[in-house]
């Protein structure tokens, strides 16, 4: 089995939502960057990124986020990264 590590995107922000309610967000960690540093840290194979502003509206919203975490944290592990928007899955790995 493997356990995949995820994170929810927001406006900017890592989130858990209450039963997929958009209105009823919590705020998980200090940053998404931080929270992809600590699962590196950790030995985390894969990384799984979910744009929940991107399923929204049909298109990347949180590209930025992607691109600085593969240049930034990739470099402690090797690492796929999922990245889900609506019904298009995108595969990436670094």
């Amino acid at each position: 089995m493997i356990l995949l590590p995820a994170i929810d995107m927001i406006h900017h922000q890592p989130v858990r939502l209450h039963q997929g309610d958009y209105e009823q967000k919590e705020v998980v960690g200090e940053s998404i960057l931080s929270l992809a540093h600590l699962f590196a840290q950790q030995g985390a194979p894969f990384l799984h990124l979910v744009d929940l502003d991107g399923a929204k509206a049909g298109k990347r919203i949180h590209q930025d986020i992607v691109e600085q975490i593969a240049g930034e944290v990739a470099e402690f592990a090797r690492w796929q990264i999922l990245m889900i928007i609506s019904l298009t899955v995108s595969h990436v790995s670094f």
